[in-house]
This record gives C-alpha cells, structure tokens and sequence, in this order.
C-alpha cells in the first residue's frame, strides 16, 4: 500500500492540498482492496478456514458464497473510483492500464493454481512439480501486489523510462518468489495459531517450494510416500507428508535458498543497470507484511523479518509455544 509519494516528487506530501493527498490514500485503498478481493476468492477456492486470525469471510454463517458477489463488487469499484478522481488527469489511462494488468496477472496466477491442483487429483502424476511451474504460478500470483503501488509511484511522478518499469517489476518478481516460497514454508513449519491461516497446501495439492525441492532430493521410497499423501483431505497423509519434509531437513534448505534469493535481489536493486529507478527510491508496497517501504530500504527489511528469524523445531510447533522469533512476519 501506498503510504505516501516517493521522496523524489516534484512536491512534499505535506505541501499538497487535502484533496490531493485523498487521492493519493484512494490508490492506496484501491491497491489493498484488489488484493483483499483475491484473498476472499482465493480462500473459498483453497477451503481456508481461517485469514489473519479470523474467519474466512466465506465462513460467516450470513455470508457463504455471497463472499464471490462481495469480491466482485470489490473487484469493479476501482474504476469508478479513478475516473472519478482522476479522469481529468495525464495519469488516467496509465493507472487504468496498470491495475487491469494487475488483476489479469493475479486472476492468471489463480487459474493456474487451481488448474494445477485439479490435474494432479487427477492424474496423480508428480512430473508437474518442477521449479519452472512453481515460479510461474508464484509470480503471477503475487508479482502485482509489490510491483502496483511501486509502479503507481512511478506513474505520479511522471517516470515515462520503459526500462525503469521494467526494472521495477523485475525485482518485484523476485520478492514475491521470497515471500511465497516463505509462505510454503510456514505452512508446514509453523503453527496456524502464529501464521493466523490454516494450512491448506498439502491437503490441496497445491505446487509449492516445498513439494519441488522434496521431489528433487527424495529418494525413491520417499516419493511414493509423498505420491501416495500428498493433496489427500486426511490428517494421517499431511503428517506422513511432513515427516518426510522433515527427514529431508527442508527447513534448512530454505535458509540457503532464501539467502540465494535475498543476495539476487540486492544485487540486482545495487547494480549500475538499476539506477534509473533506484534514483527514484519509490515505495515498494510489501502487501503480504502490511508495510510499506523505500526501495533502498527492502534488502534491510527482508534480511531482518525472512533471513533472521529461525523456522521452529518440530517439537516447538506441535506444542504450539512458538517464540516471537518464529513468528510469521505479517506486520501491523
């Protein structure tokens, strides 16, 4: 979400008129309400239980599948919003072009989600569980929500540079790969009472880092457990599952593999080629934390809140006393 203007505008965000500094917060509200919608959609078709905490929406006794006609009010509010504020204005149809592309993105990224899922039930067939397929559905799911309000920053202040949208969505890309292998992780290597959503990923069958990387070090005893468990609605398939991401000490493999991404990403925001939109410092909108920050800032914040904190024992999570440290770190 967009908190205020990148520090490179023409004007200070304190010298704007109230009227412009509402519209500034509607892009924002805009940007949380798109990724809201996804969520409620996304919850009914993974079978959540729960988000942040709570109920799914879809889970209150009034609402049910009502929550899809929420989400497509939702979904279609924003362009009245924007032509109302902003049809007048030289930024209308970049933002126009911008959040529609951002929603076909994420709506991309959803479909083939589910239509991975829906083949494996199916076929029972592990050969699709591979990097490639993996990254692909990641980044089109998550991609826009860090590359919108970045590249919405950037419409404000007039930044017409192809190559700096390009950049910015480049290193977007790769934060959201972190967050989501992240999320794979926490799934199984934490408790829902800590994470705020219970786990689904396993019982849906769904294509994860975790899933990928056990296929590719497991041997062949190990993969007919995982053939035989895994996408299973059943308590005893998820644990045999886990046991095996366990033996397999995946928790550790993701420590070097986030470090991996975390080095990509600083090197690409430090290199010469990035300077056209490392010059702009934008905000880069961390919509899985809730926080929003400036470009030359991120590598700090994902160092301290993905790379420091350990992923708890297994004991640690089965007694559900997980220590701050090990905690999710979706932010307030």
């Amino acid at each position: 979400m967009i908190r205020r203007p990148p520090r490179s505008t023409l004007f200070p965000y304190t010298t704007l008129f109230r009227s412009e500094q509402f519209k500034i917060h509607m892009l924002a509200w805009t940007c949380e309400t798109l990724r809201s919608c996804i969520n409620m959609t996304d919850d009914i078709m993974d079978n959540s239980e729960t988000r942040t905490g709570q109920p799914c929406w879809y889970k209150n006794t009034d609402v049910g599948l009502h929550a899809f006609q929420d989400a497509m009010l939702m979904e279609t509010k924003w362009f009245f919003l924007i032509k109302k504020h902003f049809s007048d204005k030289i930024h209308f149809s970049s933002l126009i072009e911008l959040i529609h592309e951002g929603i076909w993105e994420a709506n991309m990224g959803q479909s083939m989600d589910l239509i991975f899922t829906k083949n494996f039930k199916k076929t029972r067939v592990l050969s699709g569980f591979t990097s490639e397929n993996q990254e692909r559905i990641a980044c089109k799911k998550l991609t826009m929500a860090v590359y919108g309000p970045l590249a919405i920053g950037m419409i404000l202040q007039d930044v017409s540079d192809p190559v700096a949208y390009s950049q910015a969505k480049f290193v977007s890309r790769i934060i959201a790969k972190l967050y989501m292998d992240l999320n794979d992780c926490l799934e199984v290597f934490s408790n829902s009472t800590e994470t705020g959503k219970m786990p689904t990923d396993i019982t849906e069958g769904k294509c994860t880092w975790l899933m990928v990387t056990a296929l590719q070090i497991a041997n062949k005893e190990q993969k007919q457990i995982l053939k035989s468990n895994y996408g299973y609605q059943d308590e005893e398939c998820v644990e045999r599952v886990k046991n095996v991401f366990y033996e397999l000490q995946l928790d550790k493999t993701y420590k070097e593999h986030a470090n991996r991404l975390y080095k990509n990403i600083v090197e690409v925001i430090e290199a010469p080629t990035f300077s056209v939109i490392r010059t702009l410092d934008g905000y880069v909108s961390l919509s899985m934390t809730g926080v929003s920050l400036p470009l030359s800032v991120v590598p700090t914040f994902l160092k301290a809140t993905i790379l420091s904190p350990p992923l708890p024992s297994r004991e640690t999570v089965r007694s559900g006393r997980l220590k701050p440290s090990c905690q999710s770190p979706t932010l307030t």
